[in-house]
């Protein structure tokens, strides 16, 4: 169990293989290394369904049900937006109404005559 821990042996011997490869060439060594990092590759991309011509992977079940519920939730945020527009709309449309109701209310009202015309008193 222990030997599966990489020591800094393991680091410097690596160090040591790469300037070897770079200054002498690949080795016999080198070359099962990237044959083996080329298969280990394949079967990734194999495990994440991925293929190696570059399409993706179709999407999993999870990803499918959670865009589902973001496009879920999307219309219910459009909905409810929409909602709130025609409400807010409505809301000004009464008060308008009111206002107008009121002007109309004021100038349609009974106006003083005689004395009250010429002698307003401070109270009204």
């Amino acid at each position: 169990m222990w030997d599966s821990i990489p020591g800094p042996q393991d680091h410097a011997l690596s160090q040591r293989q790469t300037l070897y490869t770079l200054n002498h060439g690949p080795t016999q060594a080198s070359q099962q290394l990237d044959f083996l990092n080329g298969h280990l590759k394949i079967k990734m991309e194999r495990c994440l369904g991925s293929s190696t011509d570059g399409r993706p992977a179709p999407p999993m079940k999870g990803q499918l049900r959670r865009k589902a519920q973001r496009e879920k939730f999307a219309r219910r945020v459009v909905l409810l937006s929409q909602e709130m527009d025609a409400g807010l709309q409505a809301w000004q449309l009464r008060q308008q109404e009111k206002l107008q109701e009121e002007e109309r209310k004021q100038k349609n009202a009974l106006k003083p005559k005689g004395a009250l015309l010429q002698n307003p008193q401070p109270g009204q």
